[in-house]
């Protein structure tokens, strides 16, 4: 009785997120620019922020690309306010999938794991080595960043671990994305900002390159 309880609580929170998501999107009419010309409207509104990382959270839980949203915050809010903004909803997201996949999806997205070779390597993979090997995959992009959570919640790894790692191997990328947005919007009284930015974007780049070439942690 516990268990459906807790899963019962679950199902509400998702579906309450699933409706917003639906709404947000049947307004901006699938459109990324009437999002953020409807963000910009109201980015006066001290209720924004929280409605940003609603729609952060909603565009993850149902795979839509968040990126455009993460390069949205730095012009909308400022550096700072947008980093923290995005790393909040960026790691709320990853929670909320790694929860669901742990507590209520199990059984589909067990089959939807063993169906896929590569995939299932990579699930074993976190189960062996839990936060380097999560750590390796948050720092490079080897497959979709909602379907990685999913499958960290069927692995044996630890909430823990794969909540740190998910916040450390995230953080650089994130900063220096949100880092360029703000200074393209900033160009003309900052024009050194862009430059700078995409300096960090190359050495984040060469870094990765590196990474790949040299760990053989998840081969």
């Amino acid at each position: 009785m516990k268990k459906f309880i807790n899963k019962f609580k679950y199902a509400i929170v998702l579906s309450i997120i699933f409706i917003f998501a639906l709404y947000v999107i049947s307004h901006s009419r699938g459109n990324m620019e009437n999002l953020t010309e409807f963000f910009y409207q109201q980015r006066t509104n001290p209720w924004t922020p929280f409605i940003y990382i609603f729609v952060y959270v909603s565009f993850v839980l149902i795979s839509l690309p968040a990126s455009a949203l993460t390069l949205l915050a730095g012009p909308l809010f400022g550096f700072f306010r947008g980093l923290i903004y995005v790393l909040i909803g960026f790691n709320l997201s990853a929670h909320l999938c790694f929860i669901i996949a742990r507590k209520l999806g199990k059984e589909k997205v067990e089959k939807f794991i063993d169906a896929n070779g590569k995939i299932k390597k990579y699930s074993d993979k976190i189960g062996e080595h839990g936060f380097m090997v999560m750590l390796y995959l948050r720092l490079i992009p080897i497959f979709p960043y909602a379907l990685l959570n999913y499958v960290s919640g069927l692995s044996v790894i630890s909430f823990k671990e794969y909540a740190l790692a998910t916040f450390l191997g995230k953080l650089p990328f994130l900063a220096v994305m949100v880092y360029f947005s703000t200074s393209v919007a900033d160009a003309k009284e900052n024009p050194l900002g862009v430059v700078i930015s995409i300096a960090l974007m190359c050495v984040m780049l060469l870094f990765v390159n590196v990474i790949r070439k040299k760990t053989k942690i998840v081969e």
